[in-house]
């Protein structure tokens, strides 16, 4: 028997295991100074996971990045003072909405920091980040006092009221005075109406005056005043007794319902008069109006009429006579027009107003939208404010263009709001609120901003919803604001399209904070 020499073998093993920890222990120097180099870096995420622009006192902001070990000398320096750290944490995963999917960043760190008015108040607060030697400067953030001063605490939820309506037989009022009420004429048995809680009410209301009864053919403009004590109206009507067409423009005192006809209008406004006592002049078809507490109407007359007037604004003041502000009648001269308003570059806006959107009548105010690009309603638009009173612009807010895939800047100066005027929108207490046109489905309203003239900032309606924008179905721009509840919901009405079989009418919705 041969015995076999094991020595040399043994040798071999003792080598391969001696180069194998030698390799082990090498790679765990490696790593052991890739982690220590790791944690003496200052990195602070942007994109996706970035801070917003915009904070008030005593809100928490949330900064995403590499700041060392969670006992690493971290300082962050907001504005006038050193922020508050709150906590410190290592983040394992983060979803990322944007792309619809869970990211994993097991070197990345939140760290959350109190807002104090300690560093102070106003935009452009700048932001440094200290650990050790290094020092990162980081995007500026415009700090408010107070909290957002908005409506809700959650998303709005649309729902259906289950009323129908057919738009060839109703005309509906907007009346932005805080009482949930929707007040509509229905063309088919001659009555005006209104809508609260799910219940319509039939104002009964006598359509006669010095020629007699007459009937409704169709509603122009009407608007109801912030009391809702007159409701006034432009509209076509037939006489009963002789079964001639004339133009009303009429005054209905809603504390007894009493009737009065300020205008009747037959035939062709050519010749005039245009001005004077409003009983006695020829008026064009009246398409946006507002009366005030005073009794005051404002009026835009919007588009051509006849060949012989082209938008322009007007007025029945409280003596009860007519006069225009601005504006233009083709081959006659009026006292006050063309009049343009004395710091819009020689622009006549009455007259290039894509869309003329509200008055406040209290305070003489005139609301329009110009567009910035050729989409008009579905872009960037141009919000502009004019004092009729003193016959001059007096406000202007025009927020950055947001892009599918950008985030949408809604709490901000106006500096720094991003996103797109689009959808309906209302005056609520003197501010303008818009509903946008992106983050919602056909039941579902994602965002709406308060624009805040004197203040300069912009707030959002429903502060907790995610701003992100995204593809749409663009029906949101097809609903009217019609008014809203005192706890601040807002009712729409929605218009039947063909494209939506599932609605065979035209329905109110009104909004509901979102469980």
């Amino acid at each position: 028997m041969f015995l076999k020499n094991t020595s040399h073998t043994n040798a071999r093993y003792v080598l391969y295991v001696a180069l194998l920890l030698i390799i082990i222990t090498t790679g765990c120097k490696k790593t052991d100074k890739f982690y220590t180099e790791l944690e003496d870096i200052l990195q602070v995420a942007g994109e996706k996971f970035g801070y917003k622009s915009t904070y008030a006192v005593g809100d928490t902001i949330y900064f995403y990045g590499r700041f060392g070990t969670l006992d690493s000398d971290l300082r962050i320096r907001i504005g006038d003072a050193d922020g508050q750290l709150l906590s410190r944490s290592y983040v394992e995963a983060i979803q990322n909405s944007y792309l619809d999917e869970v990211q994993h960043h097991k070197t990345l760190q939140l760290v959350k920091v109190l807002v104090d008015e300690k560093m102070g108040t106003g935009p452009d607060r700048q932001v440094r980040f200290t650990m050790g030697a290094q020092t990162v400067t980081g995007t500026p953030v415009y700090i408010r006092n107070g909290g957002t001063p908005a409506v809700f605490n959650d998303t709005l939820n649309l729902k259906q009221t289950g009323f129908d309506y057919d738009l060839s037989k109703h005309y509906f009022i907007q009346a932005w005075t805080g009482t949930g009420k929707v007040f509509y004429f229905n063309y088919m048995d001659n009555t005006l109406n209104v809508w609260q809680d799910s219940v319509s009410t039939i104002l009964p209301v006598v359509f006669e005056d010095a020629v007699g009864l007459f009937t409704i053919t169709t509603v122009y403009s009407a608007h109801v005043n912030r009391s809702e004590r007159q409701l006034v109206f432009c509209a076509s009507t037939k006489n009963i007794s002789t079964g001639t067409s004339a133009q009303r423009l009429c005054r209905i005192d809603l504390s007894n319902l009493e009737l009065t006809t300020l205008n009747l209008t037959a035939g062709s406004i050519s010749g005039g008069p245009w001005e004077g006592p409003v009983g006695s002049v020829k008026l064009p078809i009246i398409r946006l109006m507002a009366v005030g507490e005073s009794g005051r109407i404002y009026f835009h007359t919007g588009q051509l009429y006849r060949q012989y007037l082209t938008s322009a604004i007007g007025m029945v003041n409280e003596e009860g006579d007519v006069a225009y502000i601005t504006g233009s009648l083709s081959g006659t001269t009026v006292s006050n027009a063309p009049i343009v308003f004395s710091n819009t570059g020689g622009v006549n806006t009455a007259g290039v107003a894509p869309t003329p959107v509200a008055f406040d009548p209290d305070k003489h105010l005139f609301y329009h939208l110009a567009y910035a690009d050729s989409y008009a309603f579905f872009r960037h638009s141009i919000l502009n404010v004019f004092d009729l009173s003193q016959r001059r612009e007096v406000n202007t807010f025009a927020p950055e263009h947001a892009d599918l895939g950008v985030q949408m800047i809604l709490d901000a100066p106006f500096k720094a709001a991003k996103y797109d005027q689009c959808g309906p929108w209302f005056l609520q207490e003197g501010k303008p609120v818009f509903f946008l046109s992106d983050n919602y489905s056909r039941n579902d309203v994602g965002a709406a901003v308060v624009v805040d003239f004197e203040g300069r900032k912009t707030y959002t309606y429903a502060p907790s919803f995610i701003y992100q924008r995204q593809p749409s179905s663009g029906a949101m721009v097809d609903r009217i604001a019609m008014n809203y509840t005192p706890e601040g919901h807002v009712i729409f009405r929605r218009p039947y399209t063909s494209s939506e079989p599932q609605y065979p009418k035209s329905t109110l919705e009104i909004t509901e904070i979102k469980n």
